[in-house]
């Protein structure tokens, strides 16, 4: 089968369509065009093994955006093909011939790519995870989804993320717009300045994550738990949140929590900002740069680990705070009352008293 997808077009050219066909035959494939392909996977055929994938009249056949989620194409010839945006998910591609196929944006996460021939393929933009399997080495262009993942500043828009662990993740500045991502994990993950304007992120776990600057208009957060998330200067407007758990995530004046959140300190959200009493608040472990905290009353706060690099705490009350390792490297401290707060490990480094 490997050679398949030279032969064929070959015999195809010198002598025509019907000795393609009869070689089809004689080679016991099977062949058909894209749309047959779609066809009999929209009525439930998932068993396209060792099928052959060409256009008679020449050219390259587009397939770009079809769905062929958890089929088997394994052995299949599919080379010089535009299979840009597919849905490869959990597909059994062992084996294809997939020669100078145009891959950019597919999602082959859960793939089997095991004996694939890829040369000249074109990957960027392709998503795999941990579950993709490749005889080579991991092409370098494509998006990996998994916890750590550096996804900062990428395109993802109309992603499928359902179920993704991106614990931890940065996708600072990434495009997510119209992503679904059911499920998806995104604890402790960087989003700030990410664009995922109707998104579906329908129980997706943002606990504790940094989504300042954040944008999601008319998205879907329903049964999402945003638990100590940040939120400073988000965007939620017109989004659907039934069942969201907001306890002790941060917001601040210039955040546009969704319009069904009418009483924010009730869900358990904690408002920042000059002059807010936020006594005995728990901001451990927050990344709250450049924050404006002044004449804030942190009095018994708890700012243990928490990143406060060039904060404004100029008159702020932090009796009895806790600030164990906490930073405050650049910070403006002037008028600030320390009295009997805990500081261990404290980082005031270049903090500014005066």
């Amino acid at each position: 089968m490997r050679d398949v997808g030279f032969l064929l077009p070959f015999l195809g050219c010198v002598g025509g369509w019907d000795v393609a066909r009869w070689a089809c035959f004689a080679l016991g494939v099977s062949i058909m065009d894209g749309v047959e392909l779609q066809r009999r996977y929209a009525q439930g055929d998932r068993d396209f093994a060792g099928i052959f994938q060409w256009k008679p009249e020449g050219g390259i056949q587009a397939l770009d955006g079809a769905c062929f989620w958890g089929a088997n194409l394994a052995g299949g010839v599919f080379s010089a093909l535009s299979l840009r945006d597919c849905d490869l998910r959990q597909c059994d591609l062992r084996n294809c011939d997939l020669r100078d196929c145009d891959l950019r944006g597919a999602n082959l996460r859960g793939a089997n790519l095991m004996g694939a021939i890829v040369d000249g393929v074109l990957w960027q933009g392709a998503i795999v995870d941990e579950l993709t399997q490749f005889s080579h080495e991991e092409p370098e262009d494509v998006y990996k989804l998994a916890p750590g993942a550096n996804l900062a500043g990428k395109a993802l828009r109309s992603a499928i993320l359902e179920g993704a662990d991106l614990r931890d993740a940065d996708c600072g500045g990434a495009d997510l717009t119209q992503t679904e991502a059911f499920g998806v994990n995104l604890g402790r993950a960087n989003l700030r300045g990410t664009i995922a304007d109707r998104g579906r992120w329908v129980e997706a776990n943002l606990a504790g994550a940094r989504l300042n600057q954040f944008q999601m208009r008319e998205g879907r957060l329903d049964g999402a738990v945003l638990v100590r998330a940040l939120l400073l200067g988000a965007d939620l407007m017109g989004c659907f949140c039934a069942g969201t758990q907001w306890q002790g995530a941060v917001y601040d004046d210039r955040t546009c929590l969704p319009e069904s959140l009418q009483n924010p300190e009730v869900e358990g959200l904690i408002k920042i900002g000059p002059g807010r009493s936020l006594r005995g608040v728990n901001l451990s472990e927050m990344d709250l740069t450049g924050v404006d905290l002044r004449e804030a009353d942190l009095w018994g706060a708890d700012l243990w680990g928490a990143n406060l690099w060039g904060a404004d705490l100029s008159g702020a009350n932090l009796t009895e705070a806790n600030l164990t390792g906490a930073n405050f490297m650049g910070a403006r401290m002037v008028g600030a009352c320390l009295d009997h707060a805990e500081q261990e490990n404290t980082n005031l480094v270049e903090a500014i008293w005066e």
